[in-house]
């Protein structure tokens, strides 16, 4: 069994890195600053080191002229993570024997692809195409889920939830879950009970006090023979759901722009706290940067649909 020493001053961070690497088979000695890392460095003499690059009690760059120093943990590789890069930063860690340079919000597939290139493990991941994102306005959390469920993306969730509820200090959010572009079988109702036991789980909340935005007939047949998810209402209709959630009537313009606003738009986080999880994977497309910019360009959106 190979080891990996996570070097990391987040405990939340470190328990969402550590369960991915023993899910995989991997034994994993956790360090909860830079003083505790370099002792363990020491002591257990792992395969892999993965440390963040701001720590606290003694500094990484530290840790790593100590590791140089020491012949029998001087060629172990290391893998960098931190929430502010740039190049005279990376500068001074290569010589250490720095192999990969990752940057947070991290991407989980890319961490595991590097994790089983040094060690020689295979490492298998759920590549099921799926596009995930939350984000809170006000109280209320918003989930997308579309094109289908990965159940890597939904163990993600469970710790992008956490994350983000002390991010906003929210401990027990209001919860709109929309689901589309999905057809739901038989096949996905593992996911579906993990996604919602997930959402159940890290919000605190009852039931009740999740809607979901779905014009499957399978989610409700789905939902409503679980006792635990009985509660949790389906809807097709963005106006229902958002009147059971914000306590508004669908009759106004007034609430359709609050409506899109919840939708679309990020709360400012009420706690200096940065992000750590990216619920994308770095394999997914992402949409190239124009070859030409024209800032006065007018774009028409016809639709009737104001949302």
């Amino acid at each position: 069994m190979k080891k990996v020493l996570l070097i990391d001053d987040s405990a939340l961070f470190r328990k969402y890195l550590a369960s991915k690497l023993q899910e995989n088979g991997f034994e994993v000695v956790e360090a909860i600053n830079g003083f505790d890392g370099s002792l363990k460095l020491r002591s257990e003499m792992p395969d892999l080191v993965i440390m963040e690059y701001y720590l606290s009690k003694k500094s990484s760059l530290e840790i790593l002229k100590e590791k140089k120093a020491n012949k029998n943990v001087s060629n172990v590789p290391v893998i960098m993570i931190s929430g502010k890069m740039d190049k005279s930063k990376i500068k001074t860690v290569v010589p250490y024997n720095v192999k990969k340079f990752f940057s947070k919000p991290l991407k989980l597939d890319a961490l595991l692809q590097a994790v089983s290139g040094f060690l020689n493990v295979k490492i298998d991941i759920d590549n099921s195409p799926c596009i995930l994102d939350a984000h809170f306005n006000d109280d209320i959390l918003f989930v997308e889920i579309a094109l289908g469920l990965n159940s890597e993306k939904i163990e993600l969730l469970k710790f992008k939830i956490a994350e983000l509820t002390r991010l906003y200090n929210v401990p027990t959010p209001k919860v709109l879950l929309m689901l589309s572009n999905i057809e739901f079988n038989n096949e996905d109702a593992s996911k579906l009970e993990l996604l919602f036991n997930t959402i159940l789980e890290q919000t605190g909340n009852y039931s009740k006090m999740i809607k979901v935005l779905s014009n499957s007939d399978f989610i409700k047949e789905f939902l409503g023979k679980k006792k635990d998810f009985s509660g949790i209402e389906v809807t097709d209709t963005l106006d229902k759901a958002m009147d059971d959630l914000l306590g508004l009537k669908p009759d106004s313009i007034a609430h359709d722009k609050v409506a899109a606003e919840k939708i679309l738009t990020k709360s400012l986080p009420k706690v200096d706290f940065e992000e750590t999880i990216d619920l994308r994977f770095h394999n997914e497309r992402v949409l190239e940067q124009p070859e030409k910019v024209l800032p006065e360009a007018k774009i028409a959106v016809v639709d009737d649909d104001f949302i």
